[in-house]
C-alpha cells in the first residue's frame, strides 16, 4: 500500500515540484515566489460537493489551522475533480494549491476564517471510513453549527473508544502539549538547581512494607514480581552514593479498588530527593519553586499561550489558574491548625483537627 502511495504522489507530483515545497513548523512555505505554489498534507474536514461543471469547495484542517480549498475545472485536473467530490472526512490528503489569502484571527486567538486556496492537483494518501460520527470530529471550524464547548459529556465514552480522532480535535491535541511542556519545564528547572535524572523500575522483585495491598503482583517464571507505586527506595539509595539532588519520572502503579478524582490505577509522578542543608523548610522552598516557574511559565511563554489558546475552543477555563501569591511572590505558608479553622469558620465545613484534609 505504501509503494502504491507512493508511486501515485510520483506520478501526480513532478519531481523537479516536490522537492522544492514542504511545510514547516505547520506554517505553508511556498514552492516558487513568482507562483506562489504550495504542497502539504491535511485532513479533510468537510466537503461541499459539487456538479461537475461547477467548483468543489473543501474544508482541509492542518493541526489547528482551517484551510479552504477550492477545485474548479479548468485549473484542477479531471482526476482531482473526480478525488474531490469523494472524499470522505478525516482523510489525509496531499494538494499542490497557490496561496490566495491568509487568515483573519479573531481578538480570542482562534481564526475566524480558513486560509484560501485554489488546489491544482490532489491525491488521497489515507482514506478514512465514510460513517465517522460529527460529534467526534468538531473542532469549533469556520461555519461549524455547534462549539466542542457544548458537546455533552455523555459523548464521553465515545470518544474515548475513538482516541486517535479525538486527539486530532486541536484543542484535545493541544493539552497533550502542554503536559509535554510540563515536563520540558520541570526538567529545565531541576537541571538549574543541578539535579541529575535517575531513571528508576518499574518491576521489582519487593513488597513495599504496609502497603502490600496497593502493589500489583505478576507472576515471573518461577518467581513474584511487582509493580512499583514509587520509586524512592532506588533515588534513597542514589542519594546515599553521594548524588545529592537527584530525580526521576516515572509511572506509578497502584491496585485501587475504586477510580476517582483522587484515585487512579496509573498515573506519571515526578519525584525528588535531595540531601538537606539545615531544615525541613527546603522542602517546601522546592516545591514552591517548582509550582511557580511551572504555573508562570505556562502562561508567559509564548509557546504555551498559544497551545493555551487552542485548547480554549474545548474548555475556556484553561490557562486560568491563579497561585495566590504574597506581594512577595511566595505562596501563602500557614499551619495545619489554621487550615482546619478556615474549614470551619470560613467555609462552614465539619472537620476534626485529628482528621486529614481529605
Amino acid at each position: 500500500m505504501l509503494a502504491q502511495d507512493s508511486d501515485m504522489i510520483a506520478t501526480r507530483f513532478p519531481v523537479s515540484i516536490a522537492e522544492d515545497v514542504f511545510v514547516k513548523n505547520g506554517q505553508l512555505i511556498p514552492t516558487h515566489t513568482q507562483l506562489d505554489n504550495t504542497t502539504f498534507d491535511a485532513r479533510v474536514h468537510n466537503v461541499h460537493a459539487a456538479t461537475s461543471n461547477t467548483a468543489t469547495t473543501i474544508l482541509l484542517r492542518q493541526n489547528d489551522q482551517f484551510i479552504t480549498a477550492l477545485l474548479e475545472p479548468g485549473s484542477a485536473d479531471v482526476r482531482s475533480l473526480e478525488i474531490a467530490r469523494n472524499l470522505t472526512i478525516e482523510s489525509l490528503v496531499r494538494v499542490l494549491a497557490w496561496t490566495t489569502a491568509g487568515p483573519q484571527c479573531a481578538n480570542d486567538g482562534n481564526n475566524s476564517e480558513a486560509v484560501t486556496i485554489r488546489i491544482c492537483r490532489l491525491v488521497v494518501l489515507s482514506e478514512a471510513k465514510a460513517d465517522i460520527p460529527r460529534s467526534l470530529v468538531l473542532h469549533g471550524a469556520p461555519g461549524e453549527e455547534s462549539s466542542p464547548s457544548e458537546i455533552p459529556t455523555a459523548i464521553l465514552n465515545e470518544r474515548l473508544d475513538n482516541r486517535l480522532l479525538d486527539v486530532r480535535v486541536a484543542a484535545t491535541g493541544a493539552i497533550f502539549k502542554v503536559s509535554s511542556g510540563v515536563h520540558e519545564l520541570a526538567v529545565e528547572y531541576l537541571a538549574a538547581l543541578g539535579f541529575s535524572f535517575v531513571p528508576t523500575p518499574t518491576l521489582i522483585n519487593y513488597e513495599f512494607p504496609g502497603e502490600e495491598h496497593l502493589q500489583f503482583s505478576l507472576p515471573y517464571f518461577d518467581k513474584s514480581a511487582w509493580l512499583t507505586q514509587t520509586g524512592e527506595i532506588h533515588l534513597g539509595m542514589a542519594l546515599a552514593a553521594d548524588l545529592d539532588r537527584v530525580y526521576d519520572f516515572h509511572t506509578v502503579f497502584r491496585r485501587e479498588e475504586g477510580i476517582d478524582a483522587r484515585h487512579l490505577t496509573e498515573f506519571t509522578m515526578l519525584e525528588m530527593v535531595f540531601a538537606l542543608q539545615n531544615d525541613w523548610t527546603e522542602v517546601l522552598d522546592l516545591a514552591e519553586g517548582i509550582l511557580i516557574f511551572l504555573t508562570r511559565s505556562l502562561q508567559e511563554r509564548e509557546k504555551y499561550m498559544a497551545l493555551t489558546q487552542v485548547a480554549r475552543r474545548l474548555y475556556p477555563s484553561a490557562g486560568t489558574l491563579r497561585l495566590g501569591l504574597d506581594t512577595d511572590g511566595k505562596c501563602l505558608r500557614i499551619k495545619f491548625s489554621e487550615a482546619k479553622a478556615i474549614l470551619r469558620e470560613s467555609l462552614g465545613l465539619q472537620s476534626d483537627d485529628k482528621d486529614d484534609l481529605t
